[in-house]
């Protein structure tokens, strides 16, 4: 089965917060018509490599973190694929158990839940929405603000997104009701 290409966002990005870093050719949606961004050889992602600063990253200095901050262009873009793999590679390197790790674990399974979403499989938005729910509702209650984002106001936002299957176990329509990220300068 083909999976069509993730829609073009409703209104187009205007905020670029790490502009000199280039949007991927194509939003890799699985089970679609792209290779793997990094499995496949034609991937988009295979001989890209960002690279990390040696120490842990950190949540405070998020205004400086190339990583963060083209990761949040790439999901208000449209690209939640690549937007939670950039991700990832902070995410791996945090404490777990900490509020900005477990917020930013959040984002990524929202992320991943969007393209359930698109893709249509409910088990899928289930498990990630869930998951993220509650990684974005504790941190919605310890923090006001983590990596430049309101907590309460993202964790909302992605509510509202998931409110069709949490209303009625339907899956929500990937449009112009995606959340957007906006940092907090």
């Amino acid at each position: 089965m083909t999976t069509p290409d993730l829609p073009e966002p409703e209104k187009p990005v205007k905020t670029r917060y790490a502009p000199d870093m280039a949007f991927p050719p194509y939003r890799y949606v699985p089970l679609g018509r792209h290779p793997h961004p990094t499995m496949d050889k034609g991937g988009h992602m295979k001989e890209r490599t960002l690279r990390l600063p040696d120490e842990a990253p950190s949540e405070l200095a998020w205004m400086t973190n190339t990583i963060w901050l083209y990761g949040v262009d790439l999901f208000n873009a449209g690209y939640f694929w690549e937007a939670t793999e950039i991700w990832e590679k902070l995410w791996s390197r945090m404490d777990k158990a900490a509020p900005p790790a477990v917020f930013l674990q959040g984002l990524m399974m929202a992320s991943g839940g969007i393209l359930k979403a698109h893709c249509r499989e409910i088990d899928g938005v289930r498990a990630f929405w869930e998951q993220a729910d509650g990684r974005l509702g504790q941190c919605a209650q310890v923090a006001k603000t983590l990596w430049g984002l309101k907590t309460k106001t993202v964790h909302k936002d992605f509510a509202k997104f998931y409110r069709p299957y949490t209303k009625n176990g339907a899956v929500p329509v990937v449009d112009k009701t995606v959340p957007r990220l906006k940092l907090d300068w």
